[in-house]
């Protein structure tokens, strides 16, 4: 059974873009254009891990995590992909939970990585071979 990713981002390229290269590389790909939307995906599919963008109207990505329950939390890796480069930025994001941070411009194979890192069933040299990248 295919891996199921929520992409979330303002950005209707970045969504379709990267929607499109992990769906060719074997995931369920869904997507949300705000952080309302987010919370609705959220409290209605299960995802395996969340893309979130942490600029975004109405709500930013920061709210969103806040408002994702803890067992949610734990159990759904998010990565954050944005153009927030700044250090306390990306320590804020760790802090409230982030499993990975990712600066835009990105690469598509960075977030596959770090995706096939996080959820996929890896054994110990396919693991090792994927922090070589990271």
């Amino acid at each position: 059974m295919k891996k199921k990713l929520l992409i979330v981002d303002d950005e209707s390229d970045i969504r379709l873009t990267l929607g499109s290269y992990l769906s060719s590389n074997n995931y369920s790909v869904d997507q949300a254009g705000d952080g309302d939307e987010c919370l609705q995906k959220l409290n209605s599919e299960k995802y395996d891990c969340l893309i979130l963008d942490l600029l975004m109207p109405r709500m930013d990505g920061y709210s969103v995590i806040r408002h994702i329950t803890g067992d949610v939390l734990e159990s759904m890796p998010v990565i954050i992909l944005t153009a927030k480069t700044e250090d306390k930025d990306i320590l804020q994001g760790y802090a409230l939970g982030a499993s990975y941070y990712i600066t835009k411009p990105f690469d598509n194979r960075t977030v596959l990585n770090a995706i096939k890192y996080l959820i996929d069933d890896l054994n110990s040299s396919q693991r090792k071979k994927l922090e070589n990248t990271l």
